[in-house]
């Protein structure tokens, strides 16, 4: 589906209240908590191909929702809810994920000679789009945050072909491509494989590797690697000593 965008922060507010009240496992997000403000980010140019990435942010009515992690509440939460790509040879523009408020946690983005504007560069890997995102709510809050799972997609540099490239229910901590063919990328998160809907230290962690090519995944250290290791680096404790 193409949109159409205007400038005015009214019409972005109605569009993305109308687009969440329509989204598949966000219209408990956005029912009854309306954005309150939205905007349009300076956009970052994809290296080499004519396509602008304008960023959506808005601030939305959480209505004393709490942090669990770090037990405060707070009356609104700042996100980046979608991604806009232009196309500056065809004028044709597309939302990232269509129709569906989510959470961009992060992508991939390297500055090059930025402008007063924050004109910036992507750049692509294996002519592919890297991206951090909160798809769905986890734990049923109605708030897309830290306590969801934070999972790692990629799509091709007109921001089309979106697909998850991280382990299913493996909430990402961090990752990063190990080889200079940019073939393997290196995931450390925890799974909720508990399926609890609660991200906490009673989910296991581990290290594993995934090909962008094939999604072959193998383990590096999984949780009984890691008890191992340590339960060898007890041993050299001397005793009575932490």
């Amino acid at each position: 589906m193409k949109i159409r965008l205007m400038t005015t922060a009214l019409v972005i507010c109605a569009v993305a209240c109308q687009t969440s009240n329509t989204s598949k496992g966000s219209s408990k997000l956005d029912k009854n908590r309306p954005v309150i403000e939205n905007s349009i980010g300076h956009p970052k140019s994809v290296e080499s191909t004519g396509i602008l990435v304008y960023p959506l942010t808005g601030s939305f009515d959480y209505g004393k929702a709490r942090s669990y992690k770090r037990g405060r509440e707070y009356d609104y939460q700042s996100l980046t809810w979608n991604l806009v790509f232009f196309d500056l040879n065809t004028g044709e523009k597309h939302l990232l994920v269509e129709d569906k408020v989510i959470r961009v946690n992060g992508y991939q983005y390297e500055a090059k000679n930025p402008s007063s504007e924050g004109m910036g560069s992507i750049t692509p890997r294996n002519n592919r789009l890297y991206y951090e995102l909160t798809m769905n709510d986890l734990n049923g809050d109605s708030l897309l945050d830290r306590n969801d799972l934070n999972q790692v997609y990629s799509s091709d540099t007109a921001g089309k072909n979106l697909k998850r490239i991280s382990p299913e229910n493996m909430n990402v901590v961090s990752w990063r491509f190990v080889d200079r063919q940019d073939t393997w990328i290196e995931f450390r998160g925890r799974f909720n494989n508990n399926k609890d809907s609660i991200l906490d230290d009673d989910d296991p962690f581990s290290i594993l590797h995934v090909n962008v090519h094939d999604e072959t995944v193998r383990e590096v250290f999984s949780p009984k690697d890691q008890e191992a290791l340590f339960k060898i680096y007890e041993s050299s404790i001397p005793k009575g000593q932490d």
